[in-house]
């Protein structure tokens, strides 16, 4: 999905950037346009001038009006500035082609204004004209005025009043005028190509830019689309089990493994380290209230179940195996350990699910009877049975036998009376020759 977004957001820049470029086209599309409208309307507006000044000095022969001509013929040369505007802004050859030939047309027809101006010259020279307080010479004229060449029948004129006229007619004659028809036409036809050439390119461009347009508006659409779809995906397979998970984890409990693979993964780490720390901590609380050696309770836990359980306890047996020193230093204490471990076992197998099976010294165990509705006489049997087990079960360990002492608890009974009563008991049957038990029935021994 990310590689995805990345693709659109590429596809989104060069879009863009495509979409710029085609506005910028079309930018300059319409620049190109107005320049070469304002080019062709210059060549038109030169070419008027030049007439413009050649027939008023033609008309009156003030040479200041010459003068205006060559100064927009040689020094402004809006014509030939024109036509260099557009060379590089075409938008035919052949509206090109037509503004060239508007030009050749224009430098065509200055043969004839020339032609009037160098008649309008002599017929000023001929009646004494002055120019800056000087008489008027040829060489006061242009150079292309000087060297104009005049017709047989511009020849023919020749008093300055007929050179006047002749300079007249050449400059609004109907040949005149025909040639003029011919520059503004052609210019109209520049004009007429040109915007059917703007208009092909405009929409063209137009196009383009809809085109882009409409595919940046699909890649925006599907960028939202997948940045939708990321957040869905992120929501639903990351960031939902998580919250999920918040409970779980509040309440040290195995998370759920379920959603994206990486949460997945870190659940099944988080489950599985849970799972060693659980057992590590089953294991650390059984070392603190097990004895190593037995498997049962031990005695600091024996204090803790006896005071928990104040209220719930029914009776309290005290064990202790007969001869249990000469045992180990007859058999060594390997063997004693393996004694003492055996008759743990049979008295936690005889009062499972009853109570609580404790190791409390050496060769004592003691046993917190807590089912409320068991009898003094079965908690009795109970004890008296473990000694026919052992003789039965024991297989190749030495012979093995135990004493015990029970005291049933009664009303208002403090733990350590019963276990002192239970201590009185155990006495008793250690007094008359061990392998039996006795219950603790002294009335005069303090609560």
């Amino acid at each position: 999905m990310l590689a995805v977004t990345l693709v659109i957001s590429a596809l989104l820049l060069i879009s863009n950037y495509t979409s710029t470029e085609s506005y910028n086209k079309l930018h300059s599309i319409a620049s190109d346009y107005i320049s070469w409208h304002e080019s062709a309307d210059d060549i038109q507006r030169a070419s008027d001038y030049l007439t413009e000044q050649v027939r008023v000095f033609a008309i009156t022969g003030n040479k200041k009006y010459h003068d205006n001509y060559f100064n927009e013929s040689d020094e402004v040369k809006r014509r030939e500035k024109a036509l260099e505007n557009i060379e590089n802004k075409v938008f035919g050859a052949e509206s090109y082609k037509e503004l060239e030939d508007a030009i050749n047309e224009s430098f065509s027809l200055m043969d004839i204004e020339f032609r009037s101006m160098r008649l309008m010259a002599e017929a000023l020279i001929e009646e004494g004209a002055t120019y800056e307080g000087a008489p008027l010479t040829l060489e006061n004229f242009h150079e292309k005025v000087r060297a104009a060449e005049l017709t047989a029948e511009d020849k023919s004129y020749t008093t300055a009043e007929e050179k006047k006229i002749r300079a007249r007619y050449l400059v609004f004659s109907e040949e005149y005028e025909r040639q003029k028809e011919i520059i503004s036409a052609h210019v109209r036809e520049c004009l007429d190509k040109m915007d059917g050439d703007y208009v092909a390119k405009q929409l063209n461009a137009a196009d383009e830019l809809s085109f882009m347009f409409h595919y940046e508006q699909f890649l925006v659409v599907a960028h939202i689309f997948i940045v939708l779809t990321i957040i869905a995906l992120v929501s639903f397979n990351v960031l939902i089990p998580l919250i999920k998970a918040i409970p779980y984890l509040k309440n040290e409990q195995k998370v759920p493994v379920k959603g994206a693979y990486e949460y997945r993964y870190l659940a099944e780490t988080y489950n599985k380290m849970f799972d060693i720390n659980q057992r590590n901590k089953e294991e650390l609380i059984r070392e603190a209230t097990h004895d190593a050696l037995t498997g049962v309770y031990n005695r600091r836990e024996f204090k803790q179940l006896l005071d928990q359980n104040e209220l719930t306890v029914s009776a309290l047996i005290l064990f202790d195996i007969d001869h249990f020193k000469q045992i180990n230093d007859q058999f060594g204490h390997l063997v004693g350990d393996k004694v003492l471990t055996f008759v743990s076992q049979k008295i936690e197998e005889a009062f499972g699910g009853v109570g609580y099976t404790c190791r409390i010294g050496g060769d004592e165990v003691a046993v917190i009877i807590t089912d409320m509705s068991l009898s003094q006489e079965e908690i009795f049997n109970k004890a008296s049975s473990i000694n026919t087990t052992l003789e039965k079960e024991r297989g190749d360990l030495p012979e093995t036998y135990v004493s015990s002492g029970i005291a049933y608890f009664e009303d208002d009974m403090r733990p350590a009376s019963l276990f002192k009563h239970a201590d009185r008991a155990l006495y008793i049957t250690k007094r008359n020759g061990r392998k039996g038990c006795t219950v603790y029935s002294d009335p005069n021994e303090d609560r």
